[in-house]
Parts: C-alpha cells; structure tokens; sequence
C-alpha cells in the first residue's frame, strides 16, 4: 500500500515537471526577446521595449547596446544613446546597423557632422559586406538607409528595391523602401508601398506619417487624415509630431 505521504511526494514531482515543461515552453532566447523589441520600437512604444529590454540575458552584446541606444533615441536621452550606440559600433567593426543608428542619434542631437560620418561608416560597411554577399537583405536595408540620410536617394531606393525584390516578405525592406520613396517624391509608389508595409505590420508608427505626406500629394484626403491620427495614437511624443499635429488640425479645422 502506498503512504500518503509517498503520494503527496509523487504529486510534488508531477506538478515541478509540469511547471518546468511549461517554464522551457514559455522562455524565449534573445534573438526571438530582440525581435519583439525591434517591433515595439517601431511602434513607438517605449514602455514595452523597455520592459522587453530588461528581460535580455546578455544586456552587454552588441545586439542589446543597439537595442538599448534605439530605445534611449525614443525616451529623447540622447548622450545616452550615443554612447550605447558609439560603443556597439566600435565593437563590431563589419556591422553597418550600429553605425546607421548613431548616425539618426547624431542627427537627433543636432550634431550633423558626426551624423554624416556615421552614415558613411555605414555605408562603407554595407558596401565592403555585399561585395562578398551582395545578395543579403540586412545589408541592402542598411545600404539603403545609410544613402538615405546621406540624401542619396537613387541609391537608397536601387538597394532597398533589390532587398524587397529578394525578400517580399521583410517588412524592414518594405517600409524604408517607401520612406525612399516619399522622400524622392514618388508619391503614388509611396503610398502603394507603405501601404504593403502596413499590411504586414500594422503598428509601424513611421509609416503612417510617411504614408500621410504622400496622401496628402496625390489627393487622399481621407488617408492623409487617418495617417495623421493613427500616428500621432502610436507616437505622441515622437520627433515630427508636432507637425503632423498642426497639420491634423488645419484639415479639421
């Protein structure tokens, strides 16, 4: 006959292996943890990625310093984030994206020197890389918005071209693409492309502001004014925000 307290044993041991089955089902290594910030930062919400942030087991890889300094670019601490970023950059010398986000840090902080010449270090970088893997999409993106800031725009948009044509299905690829695009003033490709973007994401705060300057050129009153507000829904606080503001009320008068 089994003891009661043999049973009690039993049932102690079911329930830790239960809770550990699930603790393996739920835990999340820190690429899948980094993707989520990349996606909470892109819909402008901070408080969430901070949280996600806090959650990295490696705080000090060069991933997390980027994800750090994007996150302290959006909480508007921005020596911090050139220093998050600064450091990243320096230790991965072949990695164009720290360079391409220190460079929007630099910008941010009105500091247009140091801002060109991160985004020609990371030009540089995505080049040096195609030239053996000319076909990866990282890569091309980084090109793409590095010649962005630049102001190189028929660059920009010939790398992000190939990078969507190679990869349909990278959001990344499809939103700055259509940035590109506005930015050149190619207005109804713009909103066909940011429009593609937001299909696949629909929390991309950027996208709808970029979307809202291109309806607003090809007659989309309606557009431009949903853009406007679902922007300034997902980033209140965000750089061009008072101006999609103003602009939301001068339509509604």
């Amino acid at each position: 006959m089994i003891s009661m307290r043999k049973i009690l044993g039993l049932a102690l041991l079911a329930t830790l292996a239960a809770a550990s089955a699930a603790l393996a089902q739920t835990t999340e290594t820190p690429g899948q943890i980094l993707r989520k910030i990349d996606t909470r930062l892109l819909a402008w919400d901070s408080t969430g990625a901070r949280q996600l942030l806090e959650s990295l087991p490696d705080g000090g890889s060069v991933a997390a310093k980027i994800a750090a300094g994007r996150l302290l670019m959006q909480e508007q601490k921005l020596e911090e984030s050139v220093a998050q970023l600064a450091a990243a950059t320096a230790a991965a010398p072949g990695d164009p994206s720290p360079a391409v986000y220190l460079g929007e840090a630099y910008r941010l902080a009105d500091r247009p020197e140091d801002a060109r010449q991160a985004f020609e270090t990371a030009a540089g970088r995505a080049a040096a890389g195609l030239e053996s893997a000319p076909d990866d999409v990282g890569l091309l993106v980084a090109l793409g918005v590095a010649r962005q800031n630049l102001r190189q725009l028929p660059e920009a948009i010939a790398a992000l071209e190939k990078g969507h044509t190679l990869a349909p299905g990278n959001v990344e690829a499809t939103y700055q693409l259509g940035v590109c695009q506005a930015l050149d003033r190619r207005w109804e490709a713009a909103v066909d492309t940011l429009t593609e973007a937001l299909n696949k994401n629909s929390e991309i705060a950027y996208a709808y502001y970029f979307r809202a300057l291109a309806a607003d050129k090809v007659g989309r009153k309606d557009l431009l004014i949903n853009d406007l507000a679902r922007f300034l829904a997902l980033a209140p606080d965000a750089p061009d925000a008072p101006r999609a503001r103003r602009l939301l009320e001068a339509i509604r008068g």
